[in-house]
């Protein structure tokens, strides 16, 4: 598996849209990290603060390079699907690879969080277990499920050509409407946490069923791309 990540992460940084696409993602996540932790006046939209809580837990870079994570085979390594691949730890590594962002990003939280000595740990935490036990593989699921994959030498987050198609929609909705309506419903007290960590600790616990799913989608489409 250290080899398959090894292999994203070279692919990720020789090209130069999904490169920048990293670096904006770290600069919005740690200004996105600062707005939250400084104290914001009591007149603030409640939907700006949970989107700029969002934003702070990863979810910039997890959807937008988590839709694309299998353009590298579909495109330009077609001919690892004719090699005797374990495809299951090849996709685990993808995912994996998400997941460790997702920490990374999380613990810079934890610093400013004691630096600040504010109160959003547990909102933060939350969001990371709902993000890294759902969020990935939904995104997973919709890079295997597009029918269009997108051309990441074109570019990743606008592209006439490369429209979000439904699916797209239906992974920003999960990703992104989910806890934010969980928010606004219940005001944020502790069942949305429960909620979100219910959620993500369920699907962390369903991994294997994610990677045999993921797997079993990308054997069966391996032929179209062959072509």
């Amino acid at each position: 598996m250290k080899n398959f990540i090894l292999l994203e992460i070279k692919m990720l940084m020789r090209n130069k849209q999904t490169r920048s696409l990293l670096f904006s993602s770290i600069i919005i996540n740690i200004i996105s990290i600062i707005v939250l932790n400084l104290k914001m006046g009591t007149k603030t939209p409640l939907v700006f603060k949970l989107m700029i809580l969002l934003f702070a837990s990863g979810y910039f870079f997890v959807f937008n390079y988590g839709r694309s994570l299998m353009s590298w085979e579909y495109y330009y390594l077609k001919d690892i699907f004719s090699r005797e691949v374990h495809i299951k730890k090849f996709i685990g590594s993808k995912i994996l690879l998400l997941q460790i962002y997702s920490l990374f990003i999380f613990l810079i939280n934890l610093i400013f969080i004691l630096l600040f000595q504010t109160n959003h740990f547990f909102l933060l935490f939350a969001l990371f277990i709902f993000l890294t036990g759902i969020g990935v593989y939904i995104q997973a699921i919709i890079s295997v499920y597009s029918v269009q994959p997108i051309r990441l030498n074109s570019g990743v987050i606008s592209n006439e050509r490369q429209k979000l198609l439904p699916i797209h929609m239906i992974g920003f909705s999960i990703l992104y409407f989910f806890p934010i309506s969980l928010f606004l419903l219940f005001n944020y007290n502790n069942l949305v946490q429960g909620v979100l960590i219910g959620c993500g600790t369920m699907g962390l616990l369903l991994t294997k069923k994610w990677l045999n799913f993921l797997a079993n989608k990308v054997m069966n489409n391996k032929y179209k791309f062959l072509n």
